[in-house]
Parts: structure tokens; sequence; C-alpha cells
């Protein structure tokens, strides 16, 4: 295949391709502890329905180990969503200045892409990737995904508007037809 030049303009999907890798790495990481906060919160309302629903003198003992429990949760819940928003933070901030390199002039190269390997070329340096590296892939919008099974930054993302309509199309026979595809 013919090297497809990637030159030091801006693509206007990459902030898009950006926003998805995020929004993945979230979810892939907290998909499964995504309903405990309707959960506590639900608990935290049935609670003081109770507390404020029956007489005061009623179920004391109830009322303060219900009291107590619920503090406890919310604490650690918070303390629990305190890491995530700096990693929210982090990622927002690489993704900013990812932007702002791409706009800077980032970095010539050239890709490759065959039934064996996928090849990336610089000034200085040549890489090869056997497809035996990249486990699954994926599209969103108008863009294609290729993720590493170790890594979900490591992924390859290309829109159609930078390899062209053609290239896109032999990339995602490739793809579908080396990896699993990602849902």
């Amino acid at each position: 295949m013919e090297p497809i030049e990637f030159s030091n303009q801006e693509n206007p999907d990459y902030e898009a391709q950006l926003n998805y890798l995020i929004r993945r790495e979230f979810y892939v990481t907290y998909h499964k502890i995504r309903k405990f906060p309707y959960y506590l919160i639900g608990i935290t309302l049935f609670f003081f329905g109770i507390i404020i629903f029956t007489p005061s003198n009623s179920l004391i003992t109830l009322k303060v180990i219900s009291i107590s429990m619920l503090s406890l949760a919310w604490v650690f819940t918070i303390l629990f969503v305190i890491p995530i928003l700096f990693k929210w933070y982090k990622r927002y901030k690489w993704k900013k200045d990812s932007l702002a390199f791409a706009k800077r002039g980032g970095v010539s190269y050239k890709l490759s892409f065959d039934k064996e390997k996928i090849s990336f070329e610089t000034q200085t340096y040549k890489t090869e990737f056997s497809w035996d590296y990249y486990t699954y892939w994926t599209e969103n919008k108008n863009s294609i995904y290729i993720f590493s099974k170790s890594n979900l930054y490591e992924a390859l993302y290309y829109s159609e508007l930078d390899l062209g309509a053609e290239n896109y199309l032999e990339l995602k026979k490739i793809a579908s037809d080396k990896l699993t595809r990602l849902d």
C-alpha cells in the first residue's frame, strides 16, 4: 500500500476522537459501579422518610444507627469520587494539551498498512506493528479506533477525512478481519 502522509495540519475530527477515548476509558473503568450513586440516594431518601414520618421517640436506636451508616456511606462515596474527578481533570488537561500541540503543528508522519502489519514512519524512525499487537476495533461517528489489549491510550484513531474514503474502507475491512469488534 502507498503510505498516507499526515502533515502538520489540525484535524477537525481530532477533538471528537479524544473525547471518545476519554469517555471510553471512564466507561470501561467505572461501568460496574455506575448504579451505586442511585442506590445510595434511594436508600438515603428512604431512611429520611422513615426519620421524618415516624414519631420522634419511636425507633430512636434505628434512626441513630441508620444516620450513622448513611453518613459513613456518603463519606466513603465522596472519598471515592475525589480521585475520579482528579482523573477526569488530568484527562481534560491531556486533551487540551494534545489539541494545542496539533494546532502548533504536531508531528508529520507516514502511515501504511496491509494484512500483516501497520507501519509508521517519521523523519527519525520507522515503527512496524503486527496486527496481533492490537485486539479490538470500533467506529464512532466517522472515525475508526484500533485498540491494544493493554492500554486504551495506545489506540490508533483515524477519520475518513484523514485516510480518504478508499483507505478508510480498506483499514476497516482489515480491522474487521483481524480484530474483535468492540460495541
